[in-house]
C-alpha cells in the first residue's frame, strides 16, 4: 500500500487514475479480496485505503490467553539458551503471564533435569523470575563453558589412561629394568 501512494504521489495522478490502477497491483490473497467487494461499495480511494488495512493490517494480532504459556516446551533438539530466549519471547507475546506462573512452567517446560537441581541449590528455587533467569543463564554458560573439557576423555590403553602407560624408550627404564635382573652389566 506504501509503494503504490507513493507511487501515486509522485505521479500526481487524479482520484480515478488512482482507483484504476489500484486494483491492477493486487496479487493473491489480495486480488480475492478485491474481487469479493460489492460492486459500488466504495466511494473514494480513501475508503478503499481504510478498508485494505482495516483487512490486511499487521497491527491485528491475535489476542493470546495467559495459559497459552502452558503451551510452550522445549524441543529435543534445542539448547538451553535458545529455549530461554524463545520462552522469554512468547510470554512477552502473550502478555500478562504472572511471574510465578513464568516460572514454575518454565521448570517443568524446560525438561533439564540436573538443571533444575542445580538452580535449586540447598535453599530451593528461586522466588522471583529474574532470579531463576539468572540462576539458568549461569548454569548455560557454565555447561557451555565445561563442554569442551567433559567431551576431550583422555584416551584408554589397557584399562588404563595413557598419562600411566609406561614408557619404554627412555633410557631411565631401560637401565631400571636392567637393575631389577640378576644379571650385572
Amino acid at each position: 500500500m506504501n509503494i503504490f501512494m507513493g507511487a501515486g504521489s509522485n505521479g500526481r495522478w487524479d482520484e480515478p487514475t488512482w482507483c484504476h490502477f489500484f486494483p491492477q497491483t493486487l496479487t493473491g490473497l489480495a486480488r480475492a479480496w478485491f474481487d469479493s467487494l460489492p460492486v459500488g461499495s466504495l466511494v473514494s480511494f480513501e475508503e478503499l485505503h481504510a478498508k485494505f488495512l482495516a483487512h490486511f493490517s499487521k497491527q491485528r494480532r491475535p489476542v493470546r490467553d495467559t495459559m497459552d504459556v502452558m503451551n510452550i516446551y522445549r524441543w529435543d533438539d534445542e539448547s538451553l539458551e535458545a529455549f530461554v530466549v524463545r520462552y522469554n519471547k512468547e510470554c512477552l507475546e502473550i502478555g500478562d503471564v504472572a511471574d510465578q506462573m513464568a516460572r514454575n512452567h518454565f521448570i517443568k517446560a524446560v525438561r533439564d533435569e540436573q538443571m533444575v537441581m542445580t538452580i535449586s541449590g540447598k535453599d530451593g528455587r528461586p522466588k522471583k523470575w529474574e532470579d531463576v533467569m539468572t540462576a539458568v543463564k549461569t548454569y548455560a554458560q557454565t555447561q557451555r563453558s565445561l563442554k569442551p573439557h567433559l567431551t576431550k576423555a583422555p584416551p584408554q590403553v589397557g584399562g588404563q589412561t595413557s598419562r600411566y602407560k609406561p614408557k619404554r624408550n627412555n633410557k631411565r627404564n631401560r637401565d631400571a629394568g636392567n637393575r631389577d635382573s640378576d644379571s650385572k652389566p
